[in-house]
């Protein structure tokens, strides 16, 4: 077996898993699908009966946090986890609806902890970046992105987020600048629509920006738009 193009074909799978992980939330920036454990080392977490219970129980959740039910969702996640207390996912939900509630502190301490259950689990990785961009704190959100992007190069709302730090800072302007240049238009994606996009909004020219999003909800579906929309609209643009 070429272990090159085994290598090349994971990469590729990992990738769309992570893009399906978002696109299952309305709230797309905090991944928080079951989907990414397909891809996770089977590892023991505990009795399997009660885990898997206690999983569901979160999987059932997500409805509820699509609908801004946040107070249903938490109460769910309090049974899971009387249930089991060793389930990735369920924290990441948590530090998700705390991260809508804009409860800082809490959103990072259960992110932090999903982690600790399953340190490859990429969701929360992803999260703690966000957590700070939400904040206004892009220079430190930077640094958690690009850590990310040295492992998955490819992804492409990592490789956004990250652009977009440079973008919201005037010092790095040059930067995003140069950023902006080199992502290629594949066709896949709207990722280069956006891309001009939050150039042109952060410049000022409002029509512009507008202009192209109209034109990547035009020749995207929906789901591909979300993750981008969601963005900008943590920017207020």
């Amino acid at each position: 077996m070429d272990m090159r193009c085994d290598r090349g074909n994971m990469e590729q799978r990992v990738i769309g898993v992570v893009r399906r992980a978002f696109l299952l939330c309305a709230f797309v920036l905090f991944g928080v699908s079951p989907v990414w454990g397909e891809l996770e080392e089977q590892q023991s977490l505990g009795d399997g009966g009660d885990f898997d219970k206690a999983k569901r129980m979160v999987e059932s959740s997500f409805s509820y946090f699509e609908s801004g039910k946040y107070d249903e969702v938490l109460q769910k996640l309090s049974t899971a986890e009387r249930i089991h207390s060793g389930v990735p996912e369920m924290y990441n939900l948590r530090g998700a609806v705390y991260s809508q509630l804009k409860q800082w502190d809490q959103a990072k301490t259960s992110f932090e902890k999903a982690l600790e259950l399953r340190p490859s689990f990429f969701p929360p990785r992803f999260n703690l970046a966000e957590i700070l961009f939400m904040q206004g704190r892009y220079i430190e959100a930077r640094k958690q992105f690009q850590l990310i992007v040295s492992q998955m190069p490819a992804n492409d709302i990592v490789m956004f987020k990250l652009y977009l730090t440079y973008l919201m800072v005037d010092s790095d302007v040059t930067e995003a600048m140069r950023m902006r240049d080199a992502f290629p238009f594949s066709g896949e994606s709207p990722l280069r629509f956006y891309v001009l996009a939050a150039w042109e909004f952060r410049r000022g020219d409002l029509e512009m920006g507008k202009k192209l999003v109209e034109d990547a909800k035009k020749l995207y579906r929906t789901e591909d738009n979300k993750i981008y929309l969601a963005a900008f609209k943590d920017l207020n643009w």
